[in-house]
């Protein structure tokens, strides 16, 4: 049995916590929306509702990993459970990867909407107008015609990737028990750890 001090060392902070299961339930969100969405009927008002709704819960995603990533980077990371090193290795490196899907999926999104035909602005929750990419933005119309497929099609491979990573990094989580799973479970004030 893991000592009390030993499990609180392995287990990251609340602020960490908080920001894992904030990026999971938007991942989460994204990925139902953007499936429905793309099967609705092209152009009714419940499909432009979901688009906007969708690259709204894309930038809330795209802030949250910039501030996830700017806290991990001032806070030094929990010790691992006791095990081998190579098995923390591929969790590093899987993590890593995961943050770099974090960004590119909505940056392409982003870039997508930029270069798009329709010229369509997003209104972040119907409040605040997100500029495009200048330069993607500034493009004549033949020549975004042919970028759009490009970041539609870039955009649509890096959110499955994404979609595999979470469904890999939770089957791992839970393939490895409760040491690992103890150190992203938010702590219950009812709960004794």
């Amino acid at each position: 049995m893991t000592s009390p001090i030993i499990a609180a060392a392995c287990r990251y902070d609340g602020a960490a916590v908080l920001f894992h299961w904030l990026s999971a339930v938007l991942v989460l969100a994204l990925i139902a929306v953007g499936f429905v969405m793309t099967r609705l009927t092209a152009g009714g008002t419940d499909q432009f509702t979901l688009y906007q709704l969708h690259k709204s819960l894309g930038v809330m995603l795209l802030l949250l990993t910039a501030l996830r990533v700017v806290w991990r980077a001032t806070r030094q990371s929990p010790l691992w459970p006791s095990g081998s090193l190579h098995r923390w290795r591929a969790a590093g490196l899987m993590h890593s990867v995961l943050y770099v899907c974090l960004f590119a999926v909505p940056l392409a999104g982003w870039a997508l909407v930029s270069a798009s035909t329709l010229n369509i602005p997003t209104t972040l929750f119907g409040l605040v107008t997100l500029p495009h990419f200048p330069v993607l933005s500034d493009l004549d119309p033949a020549s975004r015609a042919r970028v759009e497929p490009v970041f539609s099609r870039a955009h649509a491979i890096l959110a499955y990737v994404l979609a595999g990573l979470v469904l890999l990094h939770s089957a791992a989580a839970v393939w490895h028990g409760r040491p690992v799973l103890a150190r992203m479970a938010p702590r219950w004030p009812w709960r004794r750890d």
